[in-house]
Parts: structure tokens; sequence; C-alpha cells
């Protein structure tokens, strides 16, 4: 859900419509292709531990992520 205010965070004033445009586009475009596709087919091949396996390393990954920007934007303004 915050994904697009740290959008907006990160880049100027002038691109912050852009900004906020890519991060919806991608993010429901990505977002419905996974919930479909992936989510659905590890869930029929796996069970349900397998979507919450999934679930869970995809929040693993958000939060690495989300870490290396921090420190990369913390590191830009020092």
């Amino acid at each position: 859900m915050l994904n697009g205010v740290f959008a907006l965070d990160l880049v100027p004033k002038k691109a912050a419509g852009t900004a906020a445009g890519f991060t919806g586009l991608f993010g429901y475009v990505g977002g419905s292709v996974s919930a479909n596709a992936l989510f659905g087919y590890a869930v029929d091949r796996g069970g349900w531990d397998a979507g919450f396996s999934i679930i869970a390393g995809a929040c693993v990954v958000a939060i690495i992520l989300t870490a290396l920007t921090v420190r990369a934007e913390a590191a830009s303004r020092a």
C-alpha cells in the first residue's frame, strides 16, 4: 500500500504524476498476472502451504528491496 507514497518520495516534484502512474500500472498488471497465473498454479500444484510460502517470500523480498532503497536514498542525501 505504501509503494505509491514511497515512489513519490523518491522522485522530483515534476515527475510525481509519472511516478504515481507507473507505480499503479505495474502494481495492477503485476498483481493481476501473479494472482491469476502464478499464484493459482502454485496453489494447484502444492496446496495452500505453497501459496502462503510464496506470500511470505514476497514479503521478505519486499523488505530487502525497501531496505536497499532506503539505504541508497540516505547515502545520496549525505
